[in-house]
C-alpha cells in the first residue's frame, strides 16, 4: 500500500486489535510509518500541569528505544514543549484531525534545521515532524506526531489524506484502550 490510498481495511482492524493488546501498537506504528516513508510516529501525552507538567510518549514506532526518547523528552523538554504547544494550537484550529507540518515552528528550513532540538534530531536521521491533536477535547492526550527522515521532504497531501483516513480510528482505539492501560498501570 502506498499513502496515495485510504489505509487498508486489515490496518483498521489491526489498530483496533490494540485496545485488547496494547503490546501491538509498535508493529502498528511501524506500518504506518512504512506507508508514509517516514523514519517512525510517535504518541505523546502531558502528565501534570503548569510547571510539573511533563511530556512521555507511550507509545512510538520500534524503530525508537524507550530510553533515548525518554533522554531526548528531558534534554529538551523546553524546546519540544513549546513545539508541542505550538503543534495544538494549529490543531486545535480545525475540526478535523489531521497533522500540522513543521512549517509553523520557524519561518524557513534554514532556521528549522538550527532550532537546538532539530539540531539533535538530524542526527538521528530524521529533519521534519508533523504533529497533532487526535482528542481536542482532552488536549493533554492522544497527541501523534511523524518524524520524517532527512532523505525526504514534508508529508504530501496525498499523505495527509491518508492520515485523514486513519487518525480518527487511532483516536478512538486510544480512547477505548485507555481503561485497559490505567488498569495495567495500577497493578505493576
Amino acid at each position: 500500500m502506498n499513502a496515495e490510498n485510504t489505509p487498508h481495511k486489515d490496518l483498521l482492524l489491526n489498530v483496533y486489535d490494540t485496545v485488547a493488546d496494547p503490546t501491538l501498537c509498535p508493529g502498528i506504528l511501524d506500518r504506518i510509518s512504512h506507508d508514509l516513508n517516514a523514519h517512525g510516529c510517535s504518541g505523546f501525552e502531558w502528565q501534570g500541569d503548569g510547571k510539573n507538567r511533563e511530556l512521555t510518549a507511550p507509545h512510538f514506532s520500534g524503530r525508537f528505544e524507550a530510553d533515548a526518547l525518554a533522554l531526548y523528552l528531558d534534554k529538551f523538554f523546553a524546546f519540544e514543549a513549546a513545539d508541542q504547544d505550538t503543534f495544538e494550537a494549529h490543531s486545535l484550529a480545525a475540526d478535523a484531525i489531521d497533522l500540522v507540518d513543521d512549517t509553523v515552528l520557524a519561518p524557513d528550513l534554514t532556521a528549522l534545521k538550527q532550532l537546538p532540538n532539530v539540531e539533535i534530531l538530524q542526527k538521528f536521521g530524521i529533519l521534519h515532524r508533523a504533529a497533532g491533536l487526535l482528542d481536542k477535547d482532552n488536549t493533554h492526550r492522544a497527541r501523534f506526531s511523524v518524524q520524517l527522515g532527512v532523505d525526504r521532504g514534508r508529508l504530501t497531501p496525498a499523505e495527509h489524506h491518508y492520515l485523514q483516513g486513519l487518525l480518527p480510528h487511532v483516536a478512538k482505539a486510544l480512547d477505548l484502550g485507555r481503561p485497559a492501560r490505567h488498569l495495567v498501570q495500577q497493578h505493576r
